[in-house]
């Protein structure tokens, strides 16, 4: 074994990935192997005894300008953890990153949602839109269902469909979290659909991931309906939930998560009508009392 103080962090980074590429789901060894290689070429050949915060630190800010915070954040993150398997503990506390940026997320309208159910109606990808809007799975939980997962009335959620390292598609048993195995109710407009759905393969939505985003987009194009992507739909399911009062415990639930963090963070957003509504009361209240 060559010792630690001998060895290039392009090789110390081979060897965590290779050490719990079992243990990690596919979609997380792919996201290190995509990160292995091109993020690293500034210091995959110093040797991870001579690293310091200094040359961390330098390596962090010739980031800056190609990748956004998360990501630098997950880069950072990943070589941490490549250090502390060689028994190296550098202060990562005094590296400074790249500050985060609130993200601006375009989610449909009740008005697009309306279109969006329109358009795709009788379709190819009728059903995996109608399930991202109406139940707020994400995508690769959608490619994961089975006709055996659902009894009528209610789906079960219990594996996904993500790209391994070599972005083939494999089934993955174990979902997100612990909180991503859930049973949900069918609703009426969803229940009609599936009902009537032809059984032409064991899975629910048979098409790859690939093929429905760009069938949703031209359908979406053809439709003069903003462009979307498919998690946006999940961003809905989450909005239409916090306006309609649904507690964040019951909304944790459907969306698969095991904290609110996340909801709170990202996911409940307002709809842009109901923004204007409030807006509009403001400027109206204002008028009022200053005219």
């Amino acid at each position: 074994m060559t010792p630690i103080e001998n060895i290039t962090f392009a090789e110390a980074l081979e060897d965590y990935i290779c050490s719990k590429d079992k243990l990690l789901s596919p979609a997380t060894v792919r996201g290190y192997r995509t990160m292995q290689r091109t993020s690293y070429e500034r210091i995959n050949d110093i040797l991870i005894s001579e690293l310091s915060e200094k040359t961390i630190q330098r390596w962090v800010n010739s980031l800056a300008d190609k990748y956004s915070s998360k990501t630098i954040r997950n880069q950072v993150g990943l070589l941490t953890v490549v250090l502390h398997q060689n028994g190296i503990n550098l202060n990562m506390k005094s590296i400074t990153l790249k500050p985060k940026i609130k993200p601006e997320y375009n989610i449909p309208t009740e008005n697009d949602i309306q279109r969006i159910a329109l358009a795709v109606k009788n379709t190819s990808i009728e059903v995996p839109i109608i399930i991202a809007l109406t139940l707020g799975l994400r995508q690769s939980e959608i490619a994961g269902l089975r006709w055996e997962h659902y009894d009528g009335t209610y789906l079960k959620i219990k594996c996904a469909v993500v790209p391994d390292e070599n972005h083939k598609l494999v089934v993955k048993d174990e979902n997100k979290s612990y909180a991503g195995r859930r049973i949900i109710e069918v609703p009426d407009y969803l229940k009609h659909i599936l009902d009537n759905s032809e059984h032409s393969s064991e899975r629910i939505s048979p098409h790859s991931p690939n093929y429905i985003w760009k069938h949703f987009n031209r359908i979406c194009e053809e439709n003069g309906i903003p462009h979307f992507t498919i998690h946006s739909l999940r961003h809905a399911n989450a909005s239409a939930m916090l306006k309609l009062n649904i507690p964040d415990k019951y909304a944790m639930e459907r969306m698969g998560h095991s904290t609110p963090n996340m909801l709170k963070q990202v996911y409940q957003h307002i709809f842009r009508d109901e923004q204007r509504k409030v807006a509009n009361k403001m400027n109206d209240y204002f008028n009022d009392i200053l005219k």
